[in-house]
């Protein structure tokens, strides 16, 4: 695959920064030191990854202090480097709802993506990680438990890392060269489910987000179906999308849509049933799918007019971006009568990492647009302005 243009390797080195107001790009904070892949994994060079190959999950519920945030290592899951990850926990008795929260970080699918570090944590992601990352983040958006208009206050949270570079989607140990890379995001959400559901079932959840924001935007779209599927009908999800836009192919290129899905194997991951979620059709088709299989379920998207690290992947000029959001908004999400936009002027890359009654546009602040997202309000309202 060839190589990136200096402009989208520039742009996704400061995605893979920090800033105090996103959450959900970091650098490697804790253990750096490269390790191998299992060589011999199923797959290995270029392939999916086998079930037979898998350790058996471990499906006991979470257990954890009240209101505080807990690292939990999760069995079977690894980084793209092979070493086992985990997930963070908030649980709460304040009510039976719940925030799945998937971290964002970049993502790569090549030799010059994936060399130049333009994923997050592809070096691993362990407690140490955790312990920066939320030391910093862990009360803010919607994990900030003392906002009065934060609508997610009183649930429990579940924050899913990212260190596989696959949008949390991926099902595939692709080489590029002579490294190897476990893009096994989708394989870590099933284990990471068996433990949240679960627990989620023990405390009795009637109600649950699955939200991302960037990489973990998509990775909430993506996952979404297997996670209201697993919990069953006694608990609804909903679904939050921060800056994770699936333009249609005109904005999203289906070139990159088939390198993605050269590199991650996502024809293997994509919502079962959904014939239309090919990176030839466009992988946008899912809302199509989703607002046909699962009526009642709210979605929004979250973006900025000209988000100046998502246009930098789809290599689209500002104008361009924001072209594209206005026909996704226009040419998809008004097929759908369950999902709604909250559009930003400008060129910011994610919102959930800022306090959510501080953010406005077009008068209407995102704290109540989300409120109204979640409580079933029919003024619920795309914000466009």
């Amino acid at each position: 695959m060839r190589g990136l243009p200096l402009f989208l390797v520039l742009a996704l080195a400061a995605c893979g920064g920090q800033t105090n107001s996103d959450p959900v790009v970091n650098n490697d904070t804790g253990t750096t030191e490269e390790t191998a892949v299992d060589s011999a994994a199923p797959g290995d060079g270029g392939g999916p990854v086998e079930d037979a190959a898998l350790p058996p999950p471990v499906k006991d519920p979470i257990t954890a202090p009240d209101d505080a945030w807990t690292w939990v290592p999760v069995k079977g899951t690894r980084c793209a480097n092979g070493s086992e990850t985990g997930i963070g926990v908030n649980l709460t008795k304040k009510s039976k709802k719940a925030v799945v929260y998937l971290m964002g970080g970049g993502a790569c699918w090549d030799a010059a993506s994936c060399g130049f570090g333009l994923a997050a944590n592809l070096n691993g992601y362990a407690e140490g990680n955790f312990k920066s990352d939320i030391g910093k983040y862990g009360a803010t958006g919607p994990f900030d438990r003392t906002d009065p208009a934060n609508p997610f206050k009183d649930y429990s949270f579940f924050f899913v890392p990212y260190c596989t570079g696959d949008v949390h989607a991926g099902n595939k140990i692709s080489k590029y060269g002579d490294k190897t890379y476990a893009h096994v995001g989708y394989v870590n959400m099933t284990y990471n489910l068996e433990r949240i559901v679960p627990t989620l079932k023990a405390a009795g959840t009637d109600y649950a987000i699955m939200s991302g924001s960037s990489a973990g935007g998509f990775g909430a779209l993506w996952n979404f179906p297997r996670f209201q599927d697993a919990l069953g009908a006694a608990t609804h999800v909903d679904v939050i999308d921060d800056g994770g836009p699936p333009l249609r192919p005109a904005y999203m290129p289906t070139e990159l849509q088939e390198q993605w899905n050269g590199a991650w194997g996502l024809d293997t991951t994509v919502p079962e049933g959904c014939t239309k979620c090919s990176a030839k059709e466009g992988y946008h088709n899912a809302i199509e799918f989703f607002t046909g299989k699962y009526p009642g379920h709210r979605a929004s998207l979250i973006s900025s007019y000209q988000d100046n690290v998502i246009r930098n992947y789809f290599r689209l000029s500002g104008a361009k971006m924001e072209e594209g959001l206005k026909d996704f908004a226009d040419n998809v999400i008004s097929k759908a009568p369950d999902w709604r936009v909250y559009y930003v002027t400008g060129s910011k890359h994610v919102f959930l990492g800022d306090k959510l009654s501080g953010v406005k546009s077009a008068d209407v602040v995102l704290s109540d647009f989300l409120t109204k997202q979640i409580s079933k309000d029919p003024t619920w309202a795309n914000v466009r302005p």
